[in-house]
């Protein structure tokens, strides 16, 4: 009795140790605030953008795999990406944002929570801009490291870039404050050699270290923006992301610029000891603001120039920018003044440095000129505008000298007909109600048919045409004829030698000019033929009907280039506001819009069926249309669903058999994937099946897909769990799974036990879930008994609780035998059996795609010793509609 009792008080004792432990586990999940000494936990960076070629080698292992969209990434994983692709990271729990351009190598160094969180990158090579939410706790970190230097940021935006070939090192501060340190120091500041090894970087300024070999001081590398090198670093998407966040850029740095006004009126010159900067007055500090308001336009320009962006990027941008003055005119770009509130005592160190390093003197010097050049350019503009109207005068002056020279040689008449055309041309030119001048050298009969308000009458000219022929009739020379050149070219220092009496010049439309230097000398032709008529009206095009005047056609936004996509096919396009945009297939209109003036209109075509299209676009207003605008070739391509044929259900193959045979149309291939990562790919055979066959191991969550032409079909067909058939120990599993689509706004998770046998059965354990607030769990806290799952029975407790977030839902999965006599012993799970089933409500926030991740799981035995653990986040993406 004595043993029996000691054996009852031992298993009270065990049980009494695992209900402690879930009540601390409770109480921390209920305060989220975690006691001192918790364990480290890990944390997840969800891929949210991907484009083309990027693998990641998951920690500790050497193969690669294909990243693909809402694949999560833990610590200790190596991202790269390739030529002309990208990838962009949000943590899971924060939200921030690192987005990695071509030719990048990036090590997640660290992404836990233990007390704050803890997210740090280690970049190898190629470019990155990270968009960092303030660190609300003093544990939090947020870290990027290169080979020579580490920016630690507390709410900020960064761009790092490292040259592959060189080692170069270039950092960028967009928003906020970094604080940069050479690699290998302390980030404690205040003893000496942090001085020398750490700086305060503001916005706008750089570090670049053309080694890997880190300067000290750091202060002397400090400057500000080289857009053209930040441009020549930087991939396409990762300067696509920077000016993405032009508003708000610009509106965190006015808080920056507002926390210094403050230091100012304080009468802090300089914002910290770590700073390069010393703002003495208020005329220093609007010379910062200025190079703030310039950071951006520079970048932009820069960017458009070195062809990484398209200008019409730009005005995509602008659309979100909402303070109408800030918007970027790659037309009017501000200067930046290179030295404004930089500290002297920096400048006098950054030339000691450069002295003791010539290539970095002669790359400042560079710079510095670039731009001393680039504020001369518009004084060489000025200086050039100046000398063309200095010449013009002297033109002018050499011109009325060659006319004075030609009227001395002239008779009294020559002379009054002369002046009397000049006259004439200046009122012209002026803008005055008078006929335009007469260059013909007729003179004014004061009857002329022209009126004061310039138009013609037909008796007045018919007085002209008699006065032309009395006029030419009394001429010296008979058989003279005008000269017919409309426009004589005045000679700026002529030889005038005029015949007594020069013949007219009656070309109807002659060019207004106040300084006429007729040609002294006209060839005379026999028969002239004076035109009677010496201010015709040209023959005009004919006038426009109102309201049908032809409008400008539309602006193209994107496509820019050919394109291949699957439907629906979205094409963006600007016209004035009050018109209609028209886009066409030859005679067949496919869609319509009304122009939103500089508002980017989207314009979905619908489902097309699949093949290339050259499309046009067109304004239509007030029934007029424009000349068509021509779409860059649009290929729709439809890769079809697949069909899975076998297995229908969870299958145990035996060893060296699993094979999967499903159908997909002829031109596509069957592609089947786990969490997102290519297994196995094959041609589609149409009706017949084609067989993917895969290495023995245990699958689940795999999914099949078509692909045609690159492109991934939108729909995929999940694939039932398989395993193999083996006689060798069973390694214990945990499965996460969604078993069926989702319904009636409610989608059904289910865990899975594997294996949990000999030294692995367990009396009791934990499950950790979380999820957006898309998806809610609205069920009872202590679950009903099923049949026929792990803890099936009276005798056993199963508990389901959700914990709200800030931005995630956490739920806790509980379950424990109690016991009921000494025959009490483990569970044991031989082969797969259920665990439980989990009703999530879907919201109208979710998704059509929700991530669910499974933090951490952890099982126990009758006395409490840990049987199974798993500490690494997994994620699956569950169906919610």
């Amino acid at each position: 009795m004595e043993i029996q009792a000691g054996t009852s008080r031992g298993i009270f004792r065990s049980l009494l140790q695992i209900l402690l432990s879930f009540a601390l586990l409770w109480t921390v999940a209920a305060t989220g605030f975690p006691p001192s000494a918790q364990a480290k936990t890990s944390r997840a960076a969800i891929v949210s953008e991907v484009s083309g070629e990027v693998s990641v080698k998951k920690a500790g292992g050497l193969k690669t795999y294909a990243v693909y969209k809402n694949m999560s990434l833990n610590q200790g994983d190596v991202l790269i990406t390739g030529q002309s692709a990208y990838v962009v990271l949000r943590t899971a729990d924060r939200g921030d944002e690192v987005t990695i351009g071509e030719n990048a190598e990036v090590y997640i160094a660290e992404l836990s929570e233990q007390g704050g969180k803890s997210s740090k990158f280690k970049q190898w090579t190629g470019s990155l801009w990270s968009k960092v939410k303030s660190l609300v706790s003093g544990e939090d970190e947020f870290e990027v490291e290169t080979p020579t230097v580490i920016m630690g940021v507390r709410g900020t935006q960064l761009f790092m870039a490292v040259d592959p070939l060189t080692g170069r090192t270039v950092m960028l501060t967009g928003t906020g404050i970094v604080q940069a340190r050479t690699s290998g120091a302390s980030a404690n500041s205040g003893s000496p050699e942090a001085s020398l090894n750490s700086v305060t970087v503001y916005p706008g300024m750089q570090i670049d270290l053309n080694s890997r070999t880190a300067a000290k001081p750091l202060k002397a590398k400090v400057e500000y923006m080289d857009s053209s090198r930040i441009a020549e670093l930087a991939s396409p998407k990762v300067l696509e992301a920077m000016l993405r966040n032009a508003n708000d850029i610009q509106q965190e740095n006015e808080q920056v610029l507002e926390r210094l006004r403050n230091a100012l009126e304080q009468g802090h010159s300089s914002p910290d000891d770590d700073s390069v900067l010393h703002i003495p007055d208020d005329a220093t500090l609007n010379k910062v603001a200025g190079n703030y308001d310039a950071f951006l336009p520079n970048l932009a320009k820069a960017a458009v120039a070195g062809k990484k962006l398209d200008p019409r990027l730009i005005d995509e941008i602008n659309e979100q920018i909402s303070d109408p003055a800030r918007k970027i005119d790659l037309h009017q770009v501000p200067d930046f003044d290179r030295s404004a509130g930089i500290d002297p005592a920096i400048r006098q160190l950054q030339n000691q440095v450069d002295t003791a390093n010539p290539v970095d003197a002669e790359n400042r010097l560079i710079r510095e000129n670039q731009a001393r050049l680039t504020s001369l350019l518009p004084r060489i503009e000025d200086d050039r505008k100046r000398l063309e109207e200095q010449n013009r005068l002297a033109e002018e002056e050499e011109s009325g000298q060659a006319a004075v020279a030609l009227l001395e040689q002239l008779s009294g008449e020559e002379k009054q007909r002369f002046e009397a055309a000049a006259k004439r041309n200046e009122q012209s030119r002026s803008g005055g109600a008078t006929a335009p001048a007469d260059l013909s050298g007729r003179p004014d009969s004061g009857s002329g048919g022209v009126t004061e308000a310039g138009s013609n009458s037909g008796p007045d000219d018919a007085d002209v045409s008699d006065e032309s022929d009395d006029w030419n009739d009394s001429e010296d020379s008979d058989d003279s004829e005008p000269n017919p050149t409309p426009n004589p070219t005045p000679n700026p220092n002529p030889t005038p030698e005029p015949t007594p009496n020069p013949e007219p010049n009656p070309h109807p439309n002659p060019e207004p000019n106040p300084h006429p230097n007729p040609e002294p000398n006209p060839e005379p032709t026999p028969n002239p033929e004076p035109n009677p008529h010496p201010n015709p009206t040209p023959e005009p095009n004919p006038a426009p009907v109102p309201g049908t005047t032809r409008p400008d056609a539309p602006v193209l936004v994107a496509p820019w280039k050919p394109l291949a996509t699957l439907n629906p096919v979205v094409v963006k396009l600007k016209a004035p506001a009050g018109a209609k945009i028209r886009i066409d297939d030859g005679e067949q209109t496919l869609a319509t819009a009304a122009g939103a003036g500089d508002a980017v209109v989207d314009m979905p075509l619908g489902e097309l069926p699949e093949g290339t299209y050259r499309l046009t676009a067109r304004t239509v207003h007030n029934g007029a249309q424009s000349e068509p605008t021509a779409l860059p070739a649009i290929t729709v391509v439809e890769p079809g669903e697949p069909r899975l044929i076998s297995p229908a259900e969870p299958t145990a193959f035996a060893p060296g058999t699993i094979r999967i045979e499903a159908a997909a149309p002829v031109g596509s291939e069957l592609v089947l994937v786990k969490d997102g990562a290519e297994l196995v790919r094959t041609a589609g055979l149409g009706e017949q099946p084609a067989v993917l066959p895969l290495p023995d191991g245990v699958y689940s969550g795999l999914a099949l897909y078509t692909e045609k032409q690159g492109l991934r079909g939108r729909k995929s067909v999940p694939v039932p769990d398989i395993s193999v058939q083996s006689t060798a120990p069973a390694e214990p599993m945990l499965i996460l799974f969604q078993p069926e689509a989702p319904e009636n706004g409610q989608v059904k998770l289910q865990l899975d036990l594997i294996d949990f046998v000999g030294k692995h059965e367990l009396y009791a354990l934990q499950v950790h879930l979380s999820y957006g607030h898309g998806l809610q769990y609205t069920g009872p806290d202590k679950l009903q008994d099923e049949e026929g799952t792990v803890f099936d029975g009276e005798n056993t407790c199963e508990m389901l609780s959700q914990i709200a977030g800030r931005t995630e839902n956490m739920l806790i999965y509980t379950a424990i035998r109690i016991p009921s006599g000494s025959d009490d012993g483990n569970i044991a799970v031989e082969g797969r059996r259920k665990l439980v089933s989990i009703p999530l409500k879907v919201g109208e926030s979710a998704a059509d795609k929700e991530p669910v991740r499974l933090l951490y799981f952890q099982a126990v035995d009758r006395s409490g010793q840990t049987v199974f653990e798993l500490g690494t986040a997994l994620t699956i993406m569950v169906s919610a509609k």
